[in-house]
């Protein structure tokens, strides 16, 4: 009888584990989509790769990086930033059924 208790106790801490799991993956997935203001934490009007290393890691990527920096002056201003949101539009859920 004890090891009966035993499995469901363990099944029941992992179904629970599981269960928070999915709920902080979708959490994740539903976040805002972050602003240049949000991310130039500065305020000097540029991101620089820390500031988007910070707000939005797929933005300081290097292949990312590279491609949005058109002037290679090392940081994002806001045009640059326009054009990385318009080719990276936020991910939007299915709703449900």
């Amino acid at each position: 009888m004890e090891r009966i208790m035993d499995r469901r106790f363990w099944l029941n801490i992992a179904a629970a584990l599981l269960g928070g799991l999915a709920l902080a993956t979708v959490q994740a997935s539903e976040t805002e989509p972050q602003t240049f203001e949000q991310l130039d934490t500065d305020g000097n009007g540029y991101i620089s790769r820390a500031e988007a290393q910070a707000g939005d890691p797929s933005l300081s990527e290097l292949s990312h990086w590279g491609k949005y920096d058109t002037n290679k002056d090392g940081k994002i201003d806001k045009t640059e930033y326009s054009a990385y949101q318009a080719a990276h539009p936020p991910k939007t859920t299915a709703p449900a059924k």
